[in-house]
């Protein structure tokens, strides 16, 4: 049997959630079951799947070790190449990533272990001893916010739970300003909010509009049109998948190179003339606002790419529009 104590890194959250966690090869219904026949307990007394935990409780696992072995799957430390971890910032509670193009930010699947950025994090805070997996059963270092597979930027990685905590709350809040660059189809000639609501596009990995989504608030600043084309700056307001995206696309200025949602035929032309294969997008900055409590020296701090035209592509795409 097993008596987990909860820590710093595991209060505020539903038992069947930690416990999801650290049975991670477990699945839902078989915890929940678990925790209805009595061999989950909290304090040694009966508890439900939705009872939230506190720090100092603890959580009594009624099973034989073997069993409780065979429900884990606790990942090994592998001679990871961290050539991918170009760091911008780093301190005790949090680091910021340059992502490049075409590196996953999550394993989509079993055979993605190893190749994805988290994993190279946080097998580098591992080996520097920044990260110890056994002291915290049920936390990994995560990241607060996302980029998709083929969109290069910056990325912010929490190595502990109060800091993911905070740093998710204080995106909702919109304390966090993030900045993007991007080159669209057609010439936008003056500032604009871009609102929708979009959901997820059946079994697709596309969004779209439809009454019945979530809100997407997107606001574009055209920098230069030339050609045909502009150079926007992005704030994105809110955070959802492929927004960006899909905004640009609905009001006809689809970004350059998207596959998903831009212009086959202008991107074919600039394939054919540049050799560039997916969206131009780049997450160029990141503006601390008022932050929450124990992270106030990030306050009014900006991290951004030094530069973020660089590359053989960009700079002869670039130079097309406008002189750097």
């Amino acid at each position: 049997m097993k008596h987990l104590v909860i820590d710093e890194t595991s209060k505020d959250q539903r038992l069947d959630r930690f416990l999801m966690k650290y049975l991670n090869k477990a699945g839902k219904s078989f915890i929940q079951k678990q925790i209805r026949l009595k061999k989950i307990k909290v304090n040694k007394k009966k508890a439900e799947p939705s009872t939230f935990l506190k720090l100092g409780d603890v959580v009594n696992i009624y099973m034989y070790d073997e069993k409780i072995n065979e429900l884990r799957e606790i990942e090994s430390i592998s001679s990871l190449d961290f050539k991918d971890l170009v760091f911008i910032y780093d301190d005790e509670n949090l680091s910021i990533l340059y992502k490049r193009e075409g590196l996953l930010v999550h394993a989509a699947s079993k055979d993605d272990y190893g190749k994805n950025l988290l994993d190279k994090y946080v097998n580098y805070l591992i080996k520097n001893g920044e990260f110890i997996p056994r002291l915290s059963p049920t936390f990994t270092p995560a990241f607060c916010n996302r980029l998709d597979l083929n969109t290069r930027g910056l990325i912010i990685a929490c190595k502990n739970y109060e800091t993911l905590k905070k740093l998710n709350l204080s995106i909702k809040k919109r304390n966090i300003e993030k900045r993007y660059r991007t080159i669209v189809s057609g010439e936008v000639k003056a500032d604009r909010t871009i609102e929708l609501t979009i959901s997820k596009k059946n079994n697709k990995n596309m969004m779209e509009v439809s009454n019945d989504g979530k809100d997407c608030i997107t606001e574009i600043f055209p920098i230069i049109s030339k050609n045909g084309y502009t150079l926007l700056d992005i704030n994105l307001i809110t955070g959802r998948t492929h927004q960006i995206r899909l905004s640009l696309s609905e009001i006809d200025h689809p970004i350059i190179g998207d596959r998903k949602y831009g212009k086959r035929i202008v991107n074919e032309n600039l394939y054919d003339k540049y050799g560039l294969r997916n969206q131009y997008l780049i997450a160029y900055k990141l503006k601390f606002g008022d932050m929450e409590k124990g992270l106030e020296y990030l306050n009014n701090k900006e991290f951004k790419i030094d530069n973020i035209y660089y590359g053989e592509i960009e700079k002869k795409l670039l130079g097309d529009f406008y002189e750097l």
